[in-house]
């Protein structure tokens, strides 16, 4: 069986060891109002032609039932285990198809209570309600969502949304590219969120990383080059100073602008060292830019992930269960140390995300019968799988919590300087 470590350097506000006895207890008494709780073990899962059971940890405080979470079967290692929001002294964590150690580590990680104005960076349509729903719905009074993306690209014509509407790909991605836009416009509005706190950016798609190489080249999208971002921006009730080219100073210029004149004081985007997808960290890199720009930085950033880095496969178990930190193995130390906080979801708000996600256009669609099915087999879950139907999105991110890493600015800069060294290293080898 194959060994994984995870491991993030976190700055917790206090830990220490605890003993889980024979019945799978410890005793500590939480304070899920001002603190976010990790529990970092030893696990192993009992091989499926043990045992074809999904692997979980059942968590309870003083008896009674909280919540489950689940990890993959393939491996076995460290592992943090999320018991935020346990109310009780004496909490327990049961196994289920899987070993757990009899000694832990609890880390205890102080809350942000007011992020204040906040600035939600979602590089595609779609993003912030993934990965950050927990801001659009908290206070909409003070959250601005800017998208720099419309997520337009057609690889496939075979792929377009509606089969035959349109001949050549370049129509298929002005088609796309408005309807995503549209969606970023409109369905923020579900949480509360003013429309003038909404700003679509509309540069190219999976081309924000070619635009960081060449800051100030007009980057376009090959398969339509007279596209400029202006194209995507007729929605936003705000004009924006640029738009005809589409240039990383003109990106960050625009970020920068908008968190000085909006006085942002707390930043969610995504997550540089464990996101996968280029547009995300590129998104984190030209953050970090504008934040150099500005004569002030944000009080705290809050790094969110909507793709792995390390693992194909994350926040496994079924909708409502609890998540921990994103599946991260630090081959690479990084200096930057971060805190943790799990935002809960719960009951109505969970239900609310749900029909936010179903609104975007690119999440609704469900996973085909073929592919269902090729997922259950490659992934080893034959016996616990989602029904068909239930797309791959929905099964990841309509749980119990949203997991973020929290960093000041100041701490957010240095820990995008070390992501953009490490990416350089890794090229050059």
């Amino acid at each position: 069986m194959k060994e994984r470590i995870d491991y993030y350097p976190f700055n917790e506000k206090y830990s220490r060891f605890v003993e889980i006895d024979s019945k799978c207890t410890f005793h500590s008494q939480m304070d899920p109002e001002n603190f976010s709780y990790l529990l970092y073990l030893d696990y192993r899962p009992i091989p499926f032609w043990q045992d074809f059971g999904k692997s979980c940890v059942r968590l309870c405080g003083d008896g009674k039932y909280h919540n489950s979470q689940y990890f993959v079967n393939s491996d076995c290692g460290k592992r943090y285990i999320n018991v935020s929001d346990i109310e009780g002294s004496v909490i327990s964590a049961e196994p289920h198809h899987c070993i757990i150690g009899d000694r832990a580590k609890l880390y205890a990680f102080a809350r942000v209570r007011n992020p204040g104005r906040t600035l939600i960076v979602a590089p595609h349509p779609d993003d912030a309600e993934l990965g950050a729903f927990t801001f659009l719905s908290s206070n909409p009074a003070n959250t601005f969502v800017v998208t720099l993306s419309a997520g337009e690209s057609v690889k496939d014509m075979d792929k377009q949304y509606f089969s035959g509407m349109d001949s050549d790909v370049s129509a298929a991605i002005r088609r796309k590219g408005l309807l995503r836009a549209w969606n970023s416009a409109t369905v923020p509005l579900l949480c509360g969120i003013e429309s003038d706190h909404l700003y679509m950016l509309g540069y190219p798609d999976g081309m924000l990383t070619e635009m960081m190489m060449k800051p100030t080249t007009d980057v376009r999208n090959p398969a339509a080059p007279d596209l400029t971002p202006g194209f995507f921006r007729l929605y936003n009730r705000d004009l924006l100073a640029h738009g005809e080219e589409s240039r990383w100073d003109h990106l960050v210029d625009e970020l920068a602008d908008l968190m000085s004149s909006l006085a942002i004081q707390t930043v969610v985007v995504t997550n540089p060292i464990v996101d996968s997808h280029p547009d995300h960290i590129a998104a984190a890199y030209a953050v970090a830019d504008a934040i150099r720009k500005n004569s002030f930085t944000p009080e705290n950033v809050f790094m969110y992930v909507n793709h792995i880095r390390t693992a194909k496969r994350f926040n496994t178990g079924p909708v409502g269960c609890v998540v921990g930190p994103q599946v991260f193995n630090a081959k690479q130390v990084f200096g930057t140390v971060m805190n943790f906080e799990s935002r809960p979801l719960d009951g109505e708000i969970l239900k609310k995300k749900g029909i936010a996600m179903n609104a975007m256009y690119d999440l609704y669609r469900p996973d085909g019968f073929f592919a269902t099915v090729r997922h259950m087999f490659k992934k080893h879950q034959w016996f616990d799988s989602p029904r068909i139907g239930l797309g791959r999105y929905f099964r990841r991110s309509l749980k119990a919590n949203e997991p973020f890493c929290v960093v000041s600015g100041h701490q957010f800069l240095r820990l995008c300087d070390e992501a953009r060294s490490a990416d350089r290293t890794a090229e050059e080898k």
